[in-house]
């Protein structure tokens, strides 16, 4: 991708680098206080956002994303060649049965509001190269960042 002025852009469309959303991920794990990843509801009298998560990975869906796409622009026999093409101009990586698909899992003993929405959506940055995963050390570091920063959370259609 090119941003208007011609300069190359970091992002790539249907790219995501796994590798560096699941180290970001592992950073998640333990007991922290997680309100710089969730929504607060000022309604509630909440005392702690200390929440424990003992587990937080990406991991590879294996049905592929023909099975689960709704958009025949992304189902492997929806055009022909068009998983070829896709290939050629490096967008996303393919399985036969479509693009690949990944899952985010967490474990943990409670959540907070919009907190797993929250979490993906950093996530994603990170994917992007629009964030480094040493952003989840920075948002779970209340004392060096007691207000929450401005980012999108993850749509909830796919959550």
């Amino acid at each position: 991708m090119n941003f208007a002025d011609g300069r190359k852009s970091k992002l790539r469309e249907g790219w995501l680098d796994v590798d560096k959303m699941r180290e970001a991920a592992a950073k998640l794990v333990g007991g922290h206080d997680y309100r710089n990843l969730c929504k607060i509801d000022p309604s509630k009298q909440m005392t702690s956002c200390v929440r424990k998560i003992s587990h937080a990975g990406i991991e590879e869906w294996s049905g592929g994303g023909k099975e689960l796409s709704r958009n025949e622009q992304l189902n492997a026999d929806a055009m022909p060649g068009m998983m070829s093409m896709a290939r050629g101009m490096g967008i996303g990586d393919f399985v036969d049965e479509g693009p690949k698909v990944y899952a985010f899992t967490v474990h943990g003993s409670a959540f907070l509001w919009h907190q797993v929405r929250c979490m993906v959506g950093i996530l994603f940055l990170v994917g992007q190269g629009l964030e480094d995963p040493s952003i989840v050390d920075a948002l779970l570091d209340v004392e060096r960042n007691p207000g929450k920063p401005l980012y999108e959370m993850a749509d909830d259609a796919r959550l």
